[in-house]
This record gives structure tokens, C-alpha cells and sequence, in this order.
């Protein structure tokens, strides 16, 4: 996290923490502050300047992991 705040610092909207990164360097963000404390957002490292950059994912946290779905390409892990 420390890296994602220093490299993004200029570019992520202030008041979110960047708690994960995508394929790319897309962030998800939990919101410490603003209009949704507490919420999740995605943030679009591509996106034009002048173009949506962010997008409400849920509500919490709790809401966002209970969303979370595997499918064809996730890991498995074999329990023996």
C-alpha cells in the first residue's frame, strides 16, 4: 500500500486508500472520507483525465468480499 500511495499519490483522489490493483495498474479503493466514508470504489488508471475515472463498487467492505465470485479463470486450491 505504501508503494500505491506514493506512485498514485498525484492521481488517485484524495481520501481513498488503494487496497488492491487489478491486471493493470487499475486500483480498488476504500474510501476514508468524502461523500461514501467507508465505500469501495474502482479507479481506472487509463481513463482520459477529462473522462470517468472512478466507479462505486459497494457500500463497505463486507460488501465487496461478499460479491467477490470465482469463475473459469480463478485458482484453485487443493485441500488435502
Amino acid at each position: 500500500m505504501d508503494w500505491n500511495l506514493r506512485v498514485f499519490e498525484e492521481r488517485i483522489p484524495t481520501k481513498l486508500l488503494p487496497i488492491g490493483t487489478t491486471e493493470g495498474a487499475d486500483k480498488i479503493c476504500l474510501a476514508a472520507g468524502g461523500d461514501a466514508p467507508g465505500g469501495v470504489f474502482f479507479w481506472d488508471a487509463s481513463a482520459q483525465a477529462d473522462g470517468k475515472q472512478l466507479f462505486f463498487i459497494a457500500e463497505d467492505f463486507g460488501a465487496f468480499v461478499a460479491s467477490l465470485q470465482a469463475d473459469d479463470l480463478s485458482p484453485t486450491i487443493a485441500i488435502s
